[in-house]
């Protein structure tokens, strides 16, 4: 009997790992494939239910920003909301943020996430009327600033995880 239990343990092992590779393939095909033929902010069909966009994301450049800069994770889970939440409403997420007094306006601007949001939104209202009232920036602003962002964000992430784990 303990024979039979491993063959299968083998088999469900393996049968996890191929179904991995295929999703973790059909991922990296299907974002090769957006990369090569969207430009940022693009959807295709451009309405419906169902709609492939080209986005981004740079939270992982500056978690890493963050990250190495703290020593333990009781220290990243009492520091993450101290400087996640401000992002939500400097990047405008739950309220307008076209006119913000100019001290607001500097932190909005150095928020990774407001670019983030601004490119949705540039999707979602892209040649509705309510287009200029609603998005900031243009895509291509957008993912511009969103890459000079996330490649500060890496290097100086890198370096002061390196220096950290040197100092040790």
């Amino acid at each position: 009997m303990g024979l039979l239990a491993a063959a299968a343990s083998a088999r469900y092992a393996v049968s996890l790992f191929v179904v991995a590779v295929l999703v973790l393939g059909l991922d990296q095909i299907s974002k090769g494939w957006v990369r090569a033929n969207l430009l940022p902010g693009q959807a295709i069909p451009a309405d419906g239910p169902f709609r492939i966009t080209h986005v981004t994301n740079t939270g992982g450049a500056f978690g890493l920003l963050v990250l190495a800069n703290l020593s333990s994770q009781r220290a990243a889970q009492q520091i993450f909301p101290f400087v996640i939440l401000p992002q939500f409403f400097l990047a405008g997420i739950f309220n307008p943020i076209h006119v913000l007094p100019w001290y607001l306006e500097i932190l909005s601007r150095i928020s990774p996430l407001r670019y983030a949001v601004d490119l949705t939104r540039n999707v979602f209202y892209q040649g509705r009327p309510e287009y200029p009232l609603v998005v900031l920036d243009t895509p291509v602003v957008n993912g511009a600033i969103m890459a000079v962002l996330f490649a500060a964000f890496l290097i100086t992430g890198t370096f002061l995880f390196v220096r950290s784990e040197q100092n040790r």
